[in-house]
């Protein structure tokens, strides 16, 4: 004769059977929940990088404009001198005289914009170059402006050859070095962001198929479970 299983025992073994089960569809259904957190939160990375990535390049092309400004601005004034020797016309000299001024003012007003940034250690000796040539720069140009108002054309003209263009010239090339340093700069900040773009995404792909494979896994023991 087989032997009889005690009503109580059965009981105790489908319910440890029931309780493995709940375990394990319980364990899946964590794990999956917390796949899917972890892919909101890469999703959510993702989408800060491209801000913070917005933000870089935002600030980089205002250097950048703020720089371009500072370098027309001085090569305007240049020109300006030349056409105040240049021009006979007394009335054509006074115009040329206070569009020489209000480029300074723009040089001088673009300056003061990119100090107010947060600056590197690089930028910052840039521009510290940059003003040791400006300083003689104007220097000379002033004293031009007196040659020029002195009518004294041809020391004017020597003057500003030999002496303020060759600082002036000096002032562009710290200003092309600055501008060179921001677009750099702006370039290596999309290629670091690419790159993390890329692993982040990755991660996402591998979180999103392991989550898959979990759910599938947990409904496959379900479906033969209840298939017993």
């Amino acid at each position: 004769m087989r032997p009889s299983i005690l009503p109580g025992h059965k009981t105790q073994s489908v319910l440890l059977e029931s309780r493995k089960l709940a375990l394990l569809v319980g364990s899946g259904v964590m794990f999956s929940i917390a796949a899917v957190v972890s892919t909101t939160a890469l999703m959510w990375g993702l989408g800060s990088m491209e801000d913070d990535l917005e933000k870089v390049l935002g600030v980089h092309n205002e250097k950048m404009r703020l720089v371009v400004t500072m370098r027309n601005a001085a090569r305007a004034r240049t020109m300006r001198l030349s056409n105040m020797i240049l021009f006979e016309d007394p009335f054509r000299k006074d115009e040329e005289y206070l569009l020489f001024n209000r480029h300074g003012a723009e040089f001088a007003n673009a300056r003061i914009s990119l100090l107010k940034h947060v600056l590197t250690e690089r930028e910052k000796n840039i521009l510290e170059q940059q003003s040791k040539y400006t300083v003689p720069a104007v220097d000379f140009q002033n004293q031009v402006v007196d040659l020029v108002i002195a009518d004294e054309m041809e020391q004017a003209l020597d003057l500003l050859t030999n002496n303020a263009i060759p600082f002036q010239d000096q002032v562009m090339e710290q200003l092309t070095r600055l501008y060179d340093y921001q677009e750099e700069s702006m370039n290596l900040a999309i290629a670091n962001t690419q790159e993390n773009y890329k692993k982040a995404r990755s991660w996402i792909l591998v979180v999103s198929v392991i989550a898959c494979l979990i759910g599938i896994l947990a409904a496959v023991i379900i479906s033969r479970r209840n298939r017993l």
